[in-house]
């Protein structure tokens, strides 16, 4: 959920960005633009007194602007004396994510997580008619050792963390499918995992939310991905690679949790039910 300061004029959501104006004294509009930001963010109905608490301002005023909020559809009030997003936020928010490409989405989360961590980092696409992922975005940071990845290519579901992040969402009798017609891995040339241990595996990335693996897809590297849903189920991952060495174990935890941090925004922007999904232990 979203926090705020108690300073009046610098009330930020908990990504750090400003809910109201600073240079200025907010206007009505910036208000009822602040509520619902935190409305859509906190991704679960809010109270008035809550609310009031996060933009620090009068429970009054509030409740004025939800309810002029509410007349146009862009918010719902629910028994429980709270208030969700409402059905014509989501017909526009629909307009808008359904005019945009996946890649086109993913890229401002892959380019963010790069810049951070100053790694190769990817977003690969789920291409479910063929049971296999194929990356379709890239940001590099500024190391000079890089490795050469192959891009809107099909690759395996099976190996690398890129694929396993997607794999562990999928139905027991997909995974048992995509196994029969799988080689051992490019890397180090792993044999084929028996399904019983390869399901264990991937119970285990449900778990933690996030897959990592080593030298499966290229030697040498490894990865650490998230899997990014919509509304309707996986479409992906965003995976970060760099070699083993420059990446200590005592890293992975650290990357793991901005990579999905990443994915879950990503995955709030396609319309992914978030409750219950590998995020919230973030």
């Amino acid at each position: 959920m979203p926090e705020a300061t108690n300073q009046p004029g610098s009330t930020r959501a908990a990504n750090g960005r400003p809910l109201l104006s600073t240079d200025r004294a907010p206007s009505p509009v910036s208000r009822a633009v602040a509520l619902l930001k935190l409305l859509v963010e906190a991704g679960e109905p809010l109270g008035v007194t809550q609310l009031a608490g996060l933009v620090d301002l009068p429970t009054s005023t509030v409740h004025r602007l939800l309810q002029l909020l509410r007349a146009e559809g862009l918010v719902v009030s629910l028994e429980s004396r709270t208030y969700g997003i409402g059905p014509e936020l989501q017909r526009i928010s629909g307009i808008v994510v359904g005019g945009m490409k996946l890649p086109e989405l993913a890229a401002p989360f892959v380019k963010g997580i790069a810049h951070k961590f100053d790694e190769t980092v990817l977003f690969g696409e789920y291409m479910r008619t063929h049971g296999s992922l194929m990356f379709t975005v890239r940001a590099d940071g500024a190391q000079l050792l890089k490795y050469e990845i192959e891009m809107f290519r099909p690759l395996s579901l099976l190996w690398g963390a890129s694929g396993k992040a997607v794999l562990a969402y999928l139905d027991e009798s997909e995974i048992g499918a995509i196994l029969e017609n799988e080689s051992p891995s490019p890397g180090k040339k792993q044999p084929l995992p028996k399904l019983c241990a390869l399901l264990e595996t991937l119970a285990e990335v449900r778990r933690n939310g996030y897959a990592v693996t080593q030298s499966e897809k290229l030697p040498g590297a490894r990865g650490i991905a998230a899997p990014v849903f919509n509304a309707a189920g996986v479409v992906g991952s965003i995976c970060l690679t760099s070699p083993e060495m420059r990446t200590p174990n005592i890293g992975v935890v650290k990357i793991a949790r901005e990579v999905m941090r990443q994915a879950r925004e990503l995955s709030r922007s396609l319309g992914a039910p978030l409750q219950g999904k590998p995020a919230d232990v973030l």
